[in-house]
C-alpha cells in the first residue's frame, strides 16, 4: 500500500489495514485520481499528506505544520533564519498536538463551537487589528495565508476556552482568608517599587545550537526595535509558558525578581528592551513595560490638558530646510510661557488648527511624545519633536494626578482566580498529554 493511500485513509479516521467498505471506496477514489493525473505532481501530493504526528486516532500532516508556520512568519513580518524555522517548527508541532488533544477532550464532553462563538472571535480579531467589521477573511487571504489553517487556529482557541470554563472554573474556590492575606500584604508593601515585565525565551537544545540560539535572540530583538510588536513576537517565537499571553510575566519587586534579572531590571527604563540575557535555559529578551510603587499612583495614569502645534514638512525634500522649521519651533519653545502665549505663537506661526488636544492619559500617548511630556513643567513647551513628516511642539496646561484606590475584594478575587486558572489549565493539558498515545514522525 502506498504511503499516500495510507495517509489519506488515516486522514478520514479509517483503518488502512481493514478491508472495510469505506476503505475500498476511498482507495478506488485515490486510484481514479492518480489515473487521471490529479494531482499532476504526485511527489508534491505525498509531501503534503506526509504525517508529522499521530495523536490517538487523529493525524497532523507536514502540510498542517507548514501552514501554521506561514501564519506565524507572516504575522511577525520578517524573514527567519533556517535554525529559527526548525525551532518554530518544533513549537508548532507541539501546539498542534495540544490542539488535537483539546479538540478530542471537547468532543468527549459534548462541547462544540457555535456560529456565535466564531463570529465573536472574528470580531475581536478585527478590533485588535483595526479592521472594519467583516473584512478579516479578506485581510488574511491578502497576506497569502490559508484560510482553513487560520480557522483551525481560531477554533482551537475557542474550544480550549470553553473547556476551561466547563471543567476547571467550578473547581476553584477562594476563601475570605486568602483575600484578607493578599490585602494585608499589599498594605505592608505600600510604596515599594514594582516592575512589570514581558519575556521571550529562545531556548537551547545542546551546545551544537548555542550559536543559533544567540543569533536568533538578537534577530528577534532587532526586529522588535524596528517596530515588530513584542507581544506578537513572544506568541510566535518564545519557548516560555508565557508565550500564549504575549510574554507578560506580571509584576515583580526587586527581591522577587529571578536571580539572572536582578542586576539588569532596576537599571532599565520603562519601555526598554534589554539585550538578550544568557541563562541556563537559553537567551531571555526582557521588556520593562512599566515601573510603579505599590498602592501609589503611576505617572502614566496622570491626565494632562495638552496643547500641540504641528508644522507639516514639504513633500519636496529640497524645501525641507530643517533649520527654518526648527528655528521657528525653537523660538516658540524659548519665548512662550503659559498656554495663552502658546496659542498666540501658534496663530502667528500660521497654525490654523485647534491647539487643544483635551485631557489625555500619559499612557495613551505615543512613546516619543510620552517621553517628552512625562516630567514637563506646566506652561513650558517641549523642544521640537520630529514625528513622521511633521515637527511638533507640546505644552501641558493642567495636570490631574489620580487618587489611588486600594483594590477591593472583588479585584483581589479576580487576581487569585486568574493565577489559579493558569496553573490548573497547564496541569490539565499535561494530564491530557500523559494519557494520550502520541507518535511523532518527523
Amino acid at each position: 500500500m502506498s504511503n499516500l493511500r495510507r495517509n489519506i485513509l488515516l486522514r478520514f479516521n479509517i483503518n488502512p489495514n481493514k478491508g472495510t467498505l469505506a476503505a475500498k471506496i476511498i482507495s478506488s477514489i485515490i486510484v481514479t485520481v492518480i489515473l487521471l493525473g490529479l494531482p499532476k505532481n504526485n511527489i508534491h501530493a505525498q509531501e503534503i499528506m506526509r504525517i508529522a504526528a499521530v495523536v490517538n486516532s487523529d493525524i497532523i500532516t507536514v502540510h498542517d505544520v507548514n501552514e501554521r508556520m506561514r501564519i506565524i512568519f507572516t504575522s511577525a513580518k520578517f524573514k527567519p533564519t533556517k535554525s529559527m524555522v526548525k525551532q518554530v517548527g518544533r513549537r508548532v508541532l507541539k501546539v498542534l498536538i495540544d490542539e488535537k488533544l483539546q479538540k478530542q477532550e471537547a468532543k468527549k464532553r459534548n462541547i462544540s463551537i457555535s456560529k456565535k462563538d466564531f463570529s465573536r472571535a472574528i470580531s475581536e480579531l478585527e478590533k485588535n487589528n483595526s479592521l472594519r467589521p467583516g473584512t478579516f477573511k479578506n485581510f488574511i487571504l491578502a497576506k497569502n495565508i490559508n484560510w482553513h489553517a487560520m480557522v483551525t487556529q481560531i477554533n482551537a482557541q475557542i474550544i480550549w476556552s470553553k473547556l476551561l470554563r466547563r471543567v476547571i472554573r467550578h473547581k476553584i474556590t477562594i476563601s475570605d482568608d486568602e483575600v484578607d492575606e493578599k490585602l494585608s500584604n499589599l498594605q505592608r508593601q505600600k510604596g515599594n517599587l514594582e516592575f512589570n515585565l514581558s519575556e521571550i525565551l529562545v531556548s537551547e537544545r545542546g551546545s551544537q545550537v548555542e550559536g543559533n540560539s544567540k543569533r536568533n535572540a538578537y534577530l528577534i530583538r532587532k526586529n522588535i526595535k524596528k517596530g515588530a510588536k513584542f507581544t506578537a513576537m513572544a506568541r510566535q517565537f518564545s519557548d516560555s509558558s508565557s508565550a500564549s499571553i504575549g510574554g507578560n510575566i506580571g509584576w515583580f519587586q526587586k527581591e522577587t525578581l529571578p536571580e539572572h534579572f536582578k542586576s539588569i531590571v532596576p537599571q532599565m527604563r520603562a519601555g526598554e528592551i534589554a539585550e538578550p540575557i544568557r541563562t541556563i535555559d537559553g537567551y531571555y529578551i526582557l521588556k520593562l513595560n512599566e515601573v510603579r510603587r505599590i498602592l501609589t499612583s503611576s505617572i502614566l495614569d496622570t491626565k494632562i490638558d495638552l496643547r500641540r502645534i504641528l508644522f507639516n514638512l514639504s513633500p519636496n525634500r529640497k524645501q525641507n530646510k530643517k533649520p527654518v522649521f526648527f528655528q521657528l519651533a525653537q523660538q516658540i519653545e524659548r519665548t512662550t510661557s503659559g498656554c495663552v502665549d502658546f496659542d498666540r505663537a501658534a496663530r502667528e506661526a500660521g497654525f490654523r488648527e485647534n491647539t487643544k488636544m483635551g485631557l489625555v492619559k500619559i499612557r495613551d500617548l505615543s512613546p516619543i511624545v510620552r517621553q517628552h511630556v512625562r516630567k514637563l513643567k506646566l506652561g513650558r513647551s517641549t523642544p521640537p519633536i520630529r514625528i513622521g513628516d511633521k515637527v511638533a511642539l507640546f505644552m501641558i496646561c493642567d495636570r490631574r494626578v489620580p487618587k489611588v484606590k486600594p483594590p477591593n475584594r472583588d479585584d483581589i478575587k479576580r487576581t487569585i482566580l486568574n493565577e489559579r486558572l493558569g496553573m490548573l489549565s497547564r496541569r490539565y493539558i499535561r494530564d491530557l498529554r500523559a494519557s494520550a498515545v502520541i507518535d511523532i514522525r518527523i
